[in-house]
């Protein structure tokens, strides 16, 4: 298994709690050249300020909130409707 790639059998539920809003379920999104989790952020909750819900989502793939690579596969919590 390379340095980017996870396997999951299964299904995968997460559940988290930020600022009020309840968040089940998970996307993904492949960082491209250029990306910050400000940017993901922004695109994804419509609000840069909200990177640290990418952030912890993925504790064990950002060592560094600075600096992400290329190729890297970050979960992205969605919001239950």
């Amino acid at each position: 298994m390379g340095f980017y790639e996870r396997s999951v059998s299964g299904p995968l539920l997460l559940t988290m709690s930020y600022s009020g809003c309840d968040a089940t379920g998970v996307g993904t999104k492949v960082v491209s050249r250029g990306d910050s989790l400000w940017h993901i952020s922004r695109i994804t909750y419509g609000d840069g300020t909200r990177y640290a819900i990418v952030c912890r989502a993925n504790r064990d793939r950002i060592r560094d909130p600075n600096l992400i690579h290329p190729r890297q596969i970050l979960f992205l919590l969605t919001k239950r409707r």
